[in-house]
């Protein structure tokens, strides 16, 4: 009798082992890996080697001239630009991943539940991901009907969207609030179409790791006479925090490489219109290691809470 069957059924299907899966894996991850390895790879040394050279491009083609380290001296003692707008990028990160992650998982337990309706809410909030994509957007982007009724409404309505955080700011004031966290509550006002619009993946990825947690964990939970709030903290959390290490990369990569990143803008305008690819590729450079290292401390901040609440829940 062949091994491997289900409920010892000899013409059963054969159930999947370690290595199965492993070779399933590699399938789904080989098209990354070939694009690395033919196009990725080759992006990346041409980058590198840009860093360290003069980059001139002519008629036939890219040519490089070794400086060493100038073109980082550059990005971080001439050039005006790049470190105040890389500190601006890593400030509005400090206030934007954090929203987005909470408002991801708390949207995704909420769609968990057995409510009516869910799976047109699962749609709502995905929807801005298909919107924004690149066609769509060019195409809004250059919709004149649609930004000749915006203007005129503005207008008509005198900017309430920036009166009404007025009001917020003013109110705050009145109750003698810091100036940094009037601030801090004006940007989050500001920002909460972008959280929402930039929430659609994060939710479906926190929700296929809830579907994940087997329910006889949560009936365990029940039999002890756990409330929500601890089944939250001890199980939920701790469980789906290696899907928030997903996220986490996610979304940092989303925020600090689109186009509505200030650094970002500048290193395109320094290299394709200034002409300067060696000092755009310093820069570049050191904004990427800036990033690994936000999201090293952002995933050793993750583990601690998940390996905290796998101890409270020992514990309980």
């Amino acid at each position: 009798m062949k091994k491997s069957r289900i409920a010892g059924s000899p013409s059963g299907p054969r159930l999947f082992n370690k290595r199965d899966n492993q070779m399933i894996g590699l399938v789904f991850v080989l098209p990354f890996l070939i694009g690395f390895v033919f196009i990725f790879a080759r992006m990346l040394y041409d980058g590198l080697h840009a860093a360290f050279s003069t980059a001139q491009l002519g008629t036939s083609g890219m040519t490089y001239t070794f400086t060493g380290w100038d073109n980082f001296y550059y990005a971080l003692r001439v050039d005006p630009l790049f470190i105040s707008r890389a500190l601006e990028d890593l400030k509005s990160l400090l206030v934007t991943i954090p929203l987005i992650m909470i408002f991801s998982l708390f949207v995704a337990v909420v769609l968990n539940n057995e409510i009516w309706g869910r799976t047109v809410f699962r749609v709502i909030f995905f929807l801005p991901v298909i919107v924004s994509t690149g066609l769509l957007t060019e195409l809004d982007a250059n919709n004149a009907v649609m930004t000749t009724m915006s203007a005129a409404a503005v207008e008509s309505s005198g900017d309430s969207a920036l009166a009404s955080i007025g009001d917020i700011s003013l109110f705050l004031q009145q109750l003698q609030f810091s100036p940094g966290l009037i601030e801090a509550v004006s940007g989050v006002a500001n920002n909460v179409v972008e959280i929402v619009n930039r929430s659609g993946v994060q939710i479906l990825i926190f929700l296929a790791g809830i579907q994940s947690i087997s329910p006889s964990i949560y009936e365990a939970a029940d039999v002890e006479g756990a409330t929500a709030w601890e089944k939250f903290w001890k199980i939920t959390l701790p469980m789906v925090s290696p899907i928030m290490v997903v996220c986490l990369v996610y979304t940092v990569v989303e925020c600090l490489t689109g186009s509505s990143s200030p650094l970002m803008s500048h290193i395109e305008y320094l290299a394709f219109t200034g002409g300067k690819f060696g000092e755009a590729a310093a820069m570049a450079w050191l904004y990427f290691a800036a990033v690994v290292l936000v999201i090293g401390v952002a995933v050793l901040v993750i583990r601690g809470i998940g390996r905290a609440g796998r101890n409270a829940g020992e514990g309980r």
